[in-house]
């Protein structure tokens, strides 16, 4: 009886002190991120926050490069005047289908994902080589959803377009291009 008695004040003077809540766990710690209205954060708070905090990191809309159409108003191109265009979105012959095609070299029998930013939306279009030896490029064709999505980052504000191993590019969506998806319907 005597060593029942000791072995529970043995278990309570154990259990003294063992909150499962730590005693200063009523305020946080300041390096907690929080809300992004939280003043002195390392990081943006939220996906809001962040996406700010990008597109204000953005380089400028690529210099020297710009929009041209061409006379049916068929095909766009973005690029440097007298150049190889950087990007190019035509109207494909038959179903409704936009096929872009990004200006740079392209490996032999390479494949790749274009994403593009812009308007709030995220597109990818899954990229093939085409063409021969020099003259490889990058080519997609968008229908349905691709092309929904494409036409979406197009929908204001700066479009990023990368695509591993080129350069990226920062382009602005001028209305020849807006022009361009409703005439391809």
């Amino acid at each position: 009886m005597r060593w029942t008695l000791w072995i529970a004040l043995a278990l309570v003077a154990a259990c003294k002190n063992n909150d499962p809540v730590a005693k200063n766990a009523v305020a946080p710690p300041d390096n907690v991120v929080g809300d992004a209205s939280a003043t002195g954060l390392a990081a943006p708070a939220n996906a809001a926050a962040a996406e700010v905090a990008k597109k204000s990191a953005l380089p400028p809309v690529t210099d020297g490069m710009r929009w041209t159409a061409s006379a049916g108003g068929k095909q766009v191109d973005y690029g440097a005047p007298g150049a190889v265009p950087a990007l190019s979105i035509a109207c494909a012959a038959g179903p409704a289908r936009l096929v872009v095609v990004r200006g740079a070299a392209a490996p032999d029998k390479g494949v790749g994902t274009l994403s593009l930013t812009g308007g709030g939306h995220v597109a990818s279009l899954p990229m093939v080589a085409s063409g021969a030896g020099t003259e490889r490029v990058w080519r997609a064709e968008a229908m349905g959803d691709l092309r929904s999505g494409l036409e979406k980052a197009f929908g204001g504000g700066p479009v990023e377009i990368t695509l591993a191993g080129t350069g990226d590019l920062v382009v602005s969506p001028e209305p020849m291009v807006t022009r361009l998806f409703a005439a391809c319907r």
